[in-house]
Order: structure tokens, then C-alpha cells, then sequence
């Protein structure tokens, strides 16, 4: 009886992958042709690949096509190799996550107080190296030596009291790198090389250096003022532990396989680096709710490069993007993995404005807020010069364009509109958000 009513539910299964992998390649065909997705998208459900498949160009001057097996710098994705690699030490008796940076470097500030763990989840409270302004000299112009920036370190003051807050800090990966090499007594890429990348099969990834050569490797593009523009080239050296790493789609999808099995970690170690601490935030990953299903995801994203790399481990099911002309690469994995979950996601169509009387407007400007993928959503209304604006701290606001008297769209080129849910008496109720075509209720704040 089993067998017969497997046998009977098989050509069901069959159908629902068949239509999800409808769906989603609808949805990706949409991003691409509308919004212009550049990169390479993998989306596995139970274990099983339902979308696979490369969209726009790798190299513009060239004209060479994205394929499965161009290579991306994966920006902070990175971070949870990192990760990884400070819990296989753990496992083998070499560090403790408990351990005091002090052990390590005993001359840095606080290094008494602070723990490998509390860099693991960003509430170390180092300040955060990106953050200094000379960073960007050092990212596009200068390799700058580990000594130097350590030392650079040491003389800027905490943003808070170490295990107190949180705060994101590439600083903590940073130096979590460096005791990777201090423990091992060796080079960290070779040591990611044999104790994660050949262990996952992995023969398309490492660490990149400046003066590497890279077969396949994707160039990278920003879209301004009408047109497509290189990206400017970084100092990959200058992002060690934190944003140095180049893979492939197809290798990250072995690597989501590796870590349903227990070669690279074991269960014990998982739930370490799956359980978040402050605001969401794991070791290298943070846990998100999709669907009612919690999620395992980190973004990476620099130099025109954005990427997502989301894992539904209790459902085998992952949801790989990534980009090379500055996509919005985890908001659309967001939306995937939603489609595979049976959540409902709106599929990109383009926008037609319509002329619109402003003297309205005034009832929908103000101060909305709401939640989104498990964290806080806040979003303002504004109006100037008879149009409506998205208000955007420190930059330049985003003009929201009428497609009907309630609904707008952002006018910057994104995969974003905005509807106003209105009353009898044209009183805004609620405003809902469409982010990559995920619908979010935001409320007013009286």
C-alpha cells in the first residue's frame, strides 16, 4: 500500500516542481529584461534543482555571456568561511570559541573583555574598518599589510562595551582571520583549500589576490546616468578574511550540500554558528523567517558585485544569486525563496505613469513602519514641488511615480512600489510595500 501511494502522488510532485520552476524562471526572466539582472541564479528545493541559469554579460567590452561556472567575488559571503574555519579549530582543540582576544593579540584594546565568539556575532564592539576614512584609499589604491591595519586598530576607540550591543563590523572577520593564521601557522587560503573547498569539492573557489589571473572571472558594473560604467577594481588583500573569496554558483550549491552533512562541521557546530545572538545574527550568518521557515542567509556586495547566498536547511532547499552589475541580489533570493516556499510573490511588469492631481498627496506623506524578513521596516513620505518622495537619510530621496491614484513605483530604476490602502473618507489604513514583488504592511505612525 505505501508504494501504490507513492506511486500515485509522484506524477503530483512532478507537476508542483514543474510549475515552481515556471515560476521562478518567469519571475528571473522579469528581473532581467526589466531590470536588467546580470549574474547567475540556483534555486534547490528538497534537494533538488528547480532553477539554474545565467542571464546578461560577464564581460561587457568583450561581450561574453554570464555562465554557471563564471566566477564572482563573493564580497562578505566570505565571512562564513571564515566562521567555519574558526569552528573546525574549535572542533580540533586549537582555540575555544570562548577564548579572549587577548590570548591572540594581547596589546589590543579591551582584548581582555573580548571574545572570539562576540567577533563571531559582530557584539564585540570594534569599530569597523570600512568605516575609517582612509578605507577606500586602501580598497582601490594601496595593499596595506595586515601588521598596519591591525595597528591602525588598536588606536580607534570602541563604538561600545564589549558584549553589550551589536554592530557590524568587518573588523571582527578581520581579525578572526588573523588568528586563523596564527593558530595554523600557515597561509589561511591554503588552510581553507584542504579543510573546506576539497573537502566540499569545491575546485572552483579561493582566496583571490591582486595579482591573480582568473579564468572565468566575472568584470563588474554600476549603471549611472543612463548607462553602464567598470566598476572600480578592489584591493582584495585589503578585505582578507572579509570580502576576499571567488566562487561559482555551482560550487556554492556543493557547498550548501556540505554542510547538510557533517565532513565539514559537525551538528554541534551548526547549531553554534545557526543560532542567533543580537539581531539576527549568528556566526557569519543571519536567520531570517520566510514563510514560516527559518532561514540561513548572508549577503555580499562591493564594486558593482552583489550577492545572496540563502539555505532552508530543514527543507534541504537553498536559493544562490549572484550579480555583477550591483542587482539587488538578496532581495530577489528573498523572493525566491518565497516562491519555493508557496508564498505569493508578484512577478516584475513594467510601469506606466499617469498624471496624478497633488492635492492629495498630503493625506499620504508621514511616517510608516512595519516588519520585513524578521526585522524592522521603517519607511517616510514626503512631498516636495507637488510630487512624492521616498525620504532617504543622507542621500538624495527617491521620487515614487503615480501608476494609479493609489499606487506608485519608484522612479531610481528598482523592483519597488508603494500602495495606499485608503478609508471611505480617503484616510490612508495601511501602505503596502512591494519589494522585488514581496508585499510588506507598513502602518502609519499617528
Amino acid at each position: 500500500m505505501k508504494y501504490i501511494i507513492l506511486l500515485f502522488l509522484a506524477p503530483t510532485i512532478i507537476l508542483g516542481q514543474k510549475n515552481i520552476s515556471m515560476q521562478l524562471d518567469e519571475y528571473m526572466n522579469a528581473q532581467a529584461d526589466i531590470y536588467n539582472f546580470s549574474g547567475v541564479v540556483l534555486v534547490k528545493s528538497h534537494n533538488k534543482i528547480v532553477l539554474e541559469k545565467a542571464y546578461g554579460l560577464a564581460d561587457r567590452e568583450w561581450n561574453i555571456p554570464n555562465t554557471l561556472d563564471t566566477k564572482y567575488n563573493l564580497c562578505s559571503i566570505t565571512k562564513q568561511f571564515t566562521a567555519t574555519s574558526i569552528l573546525q579549530l574549535d572542533e580540533l582543540g586549537k582555540l575555544n570559541v570562548n577564548d579572549k582576544l587577548y590570548k591572540y593579540l594581547p596589546d589590543f584594546p579591551n582584548s581582555e573583555k573580548v571574545t572570539i565568539h562576540m567577533m563571531l556575532t559582530h557584539t564585540s564592539g570594534i569599530t569597523d574598518y570600512t568605516e575609517l576614512p582612509q578605507y577606500y584609499d586602501w580598497l582601490y589604491a594601496l595593499d596595506i599589510s595586515k601588521d598596519s591595519i591591525i595597528s591602525i586598530l588598536k588606536t580607534k576607540p570602541f563604538d561600545f562595551e564589549p558584549g553589550t550591543s551589536y554592530k557590524y563590523s568587518s573588523s571582527n572577520y578581520y581579525l578572526l582571520a588573523y588568528v586563523v593564521e596564527m593558530v595554523t601557522k600557515q597561509n589561511r587560503s591554503f588552510f581553507l583549500k584542504d579543510h573546506i573547498f576539497n573537502k566540499a569539492g569545491m575546485i572552483n573557489t579561493g582566496v583571490d589576490t591582486p595579482d591573480t589571473i582568473l579564468l572565468k572571472r566575472a568584470k563588474s558594473y554600476l549603471f549611472s546616468e543612463g548607462k553602464y560604467i567598470s566598476a572600480e577594481t578592489e584591493r582584495v588583500s585589503n578585505t582578507f578574511g572579509t570580502g576576499d573569496i571567488f566562487s561559482t554558483v555551482e560550487d556554492l550549491n556543493k557547498w550548501d550540500n556540505a554542510l547538510l552533512g557533517k565532513d565539514i562541521l559537525s551538528n554541534g557546530s551548526k547549531f553554534r554558528m545557526y543560532t542567533p545572538v543580537k539581531e539576527n545574527y549568528g556566526y557569519g550568518i543571519i536567520c531570517i523567517p520566510i514563510e514560516n521557515k527559518t532561514c540561513i542567509q548572508h549577503s555580499g556586495s562591493g564594486a558593482g558585485f552583489s550577492n545572496s547566498f540563502l539555505r532552508i536547511p530543514s527543507d534541504s532547499s537553498c536559493v544562490i544569486v549572484l550579480s555583477n552589475n550591483a542587482s539587488q541580489s538578496p532581495s530577489i533570493s528573498f523572493a525566491l525563496a518565497t516562491i519555493i516556499l508557496g508564498g505569493h510573490v508578484k512577478t516584475p511588469k513594467i510601469h506606466t505613469e499617469i498624471k496624478q492631481n497633488s492635492k492629495n498627496f498630503h493625506n499620504y506623506t508621514g511616517q510608516y513602519e512595519g516588519m520585513f524578513i524578521g526585522f524592522p521596516s521603517k519607511l517616510k513620505i514626503i512631498e516636495k514641488s507637488d510630487k512624492l518622495y521616498v525620504y532617504v537619510n543622507g542621500v538624495e530621496d527617491i521620487e515614487i511615480k503615480a501608476e494609479s491614484p493609489t499606487r506608485f513605483y519608484y522612479a531610481n530604476g528598482t523592483d519597488k512600489q508603494i500602495e495606499f490602502e485608503l478609508d471611505s473618507k480617503g484616510k490612508v489604513i495601511n501602505l503596502w510595500r512591494l519589494v522585488y514583488g514581496l508585499k510588506v504592511q507598513l502602518k502609519k505612525r499617528e
